[in-house]
């Protein structure tokens, strides 16, 4: 009897091995090759054609503005997906989703952006967006657990500068209060730029807090996921 343990240890190994192999991934990959950009996303999230984001550009000013087309018109690849169970553009708007929702972008830097882009000023890009109060983020950045952080309007969960090889850029999560209901709303952020300051490559993704307790995994396994590397040529 002693002599056959081994054997039915790696059989039962073997078998082990069969099934994790055989269990279906929840997630597909989606790459663009040319760009140099992957990431996963959750099979069963819907995916929002680009087209239907264009409204977007326009949310801050409600109607087109020279300088969101500008903007609009730099963009080189970009992706969304929604995983609520009626999809819209409309949950992309920050502060607006009950549910995960990930967009991924790539944009050629205007030419005054080359001149000013580094890893601070890509840190400000998702902050700034839901609020001009950068300085008052950053204070709590640095002095986290201060009493202030109980009425916060961002509450810093994430700040990590990255460094992969050839790019520059940051890796956030924050949780930023609602001003409509007082609500907070959890915001994972991921910003990179080529070290020759040409392109901008993000990864936005969010939902309210409650959504994002549930999803925390996800959250991770997506950003996770995201990587930036030498476009093939």
């Amino acid at each position: 009897m002693a002599r056959r343990r081994p054997l039915l240890v790696a059989l039962a190994a073997m078998v082990a091995c069969l099934a994790a192999a055989c269990t279906p991934s929840q997630y597909e990959f989606e790459s663009n090759k040319r760009l140099g950009v992957h990431l996963k996303v959750p099979k069963d999230w819907q995916e929002v054609p680009q087209d239907a984001l264009f409204p977007l550009y326009e949310q801050n000013t409600k109607q087109g503005s020279p300088e969101a087309y500008r903007i609009l018109k730099q963009v080189v690849w970009e992706k969304a997906w929604d995983s609520s169970a009626e999809p819209s553009v409309a949950h992309f708007v920050l502060g607006s989703a009950d549910a995960p929702v990930v967009r991924v972008m790539v944009r050629s830097l205007l030419e005054e952006e080359r001149k000013l882009v580094s890893a601070e000023y890509v840190s400000n890009l998702a902050v700034g967006s839901y609020s001009q109060d950068l300085q008052g983020f950053k204070e709590l950045l640095r002095n986290p657990g201060t009493s202030e952080l109980v009425s916060a309007d961002f509450i810093p969960l994430q700040d990590e500068q990255l460094s992969p090889d050839g790019y520059f850029g940051v890796r956030q999560l924050f949780e930023a209060r609602n001003a409509e209901d007082e609500s907070l709303y959890a915001v994972a952020f991921i910003g990179l730029v080529d070290v020759q300051r040409t392109r901008l490559y993000t990864l936005t993704m969010h939902c309210n807090r409650r959504c994002f307790l549930a999803n925390e995994k996800q959250f991770s396994e997506v950003l996770d996921s995201f990587t930036v590397r030498k476009p093939l040529t």
